[in-house]
Order: structure tokens, then C-alpha cells, then sequence
């Protein structure tokens, strides 16, 4: 919504330039100078950044390192270690390389396959189907 947040964080082996948060990506995408290898820790707020699953618990998020600060470039997923979770928010460590120029922590939604909206639909095409039948009285087995 155009605000600000605090993100903690320490750097090693570089310095942060920018940061900002991608709404309709679920993530935040850090923008480093990296002098040599090394690694950024991030404190995630809860309310702003989850990767959660469906029950409540932590879900792994996506990290992508990218080797420049082309619009058009695809990041490379790395892993991460989870360091300290807690009501407000989330620690990681990302380890990243000299010359990486970007890095994205993306966060995950649990959905299930057949979820709520997908009953939803179903049910709205059974009742059409019962309607649309009704109205033009269908006749499945016909009439000699």
C-alpha cells in the first residue's frame, strides 16, 4: 500500500543497496553489491512476508540469487538456513556469491489442489445444470 517496514539484517561480503517489497510476487527482493562471497541475514516480519502452510506452520520460502540487475534476467534458487522463527517474525541466512546482484526471498502459500473456490465452482455448474434442465425440461432418455 505504498508504507514502509523494518527489515533487520547484517551483511557479509557486500553491502545492501536497495530493498524493497514485489506485493503481486508475495516477496522481497534485496538489491546487494557483493565485494566477495558471502551472506545476508534477513529478519523477516511476519506481517508483511509468510511462508506458511495450511495447518500454521513454517513453510520453506523460495530464494532466487541473480548475477545482474537486468529486468529480464532469471534467477538461480539457492537454499537457506533457517536461523530463529517466532510470532513476529522469521530469520534467514542466504549465502550468495561475488557479483551477485540481487536476491529475492518469495513467500509460499500451502493451497490444496481442490480447495474452497474449486467446491464453489463445482457447486454453481450443478445448480446451472439443474436450472438450465428444469427450464427447458432436458430429457436425458428420449421420447418416441
Amino acid at each position: 500500500d505504498g508504507g514502509t517496514f523494518d527489515v533487520g539484517y547484517m551483511i557479509k561480503g557486500g553491502e545492501i543497496t536497495t530493498m524493497s517489497i514485489i506485493p503481486e510476487n508475495f516477496s522481497i527482493l534485496v538489491q546487494i553489491s557483493a565485494t566477495s562471497n558471502g551472506y545476508i541475514i534477513l529478519e523477516l516480519p511476519n506481517d508483511q512476508i509468510l511462508s506458511k502452510k495450511m495447518d500454521g506452520s513454517d513453510e520453506k520460502f523460495i530464494v532466487l540469487v541473480y548475477e545482474t540487475s537486468d529486468e529480464t534476467d532469471i534467477g538461480i534458487e539457492t537454499s537457506y538456513e533457517d536461523i530463529a522463527s517466532n510470532n513476529d517474525h522469521r530469520t534467514i541466512k542466504i549465502p550468495f556469491n561475488v557479483g551477485d546482484k540481487k536476491i529475492e526471498v518469495i513467500g509460499t502459500w500451502a493451497i490444496p489442489e481442490f480447495g474452497a473456490i474449486a467446491g464453489l465452482v463445482l457447486a454453481v455448474a450443478i445448480i446451472s445444470i439443474i436450472v438450465l434442465s428444469a427450464k427447458t425440461r432436458l430429457n436425458v432418455i428420449p421420447k418416441f
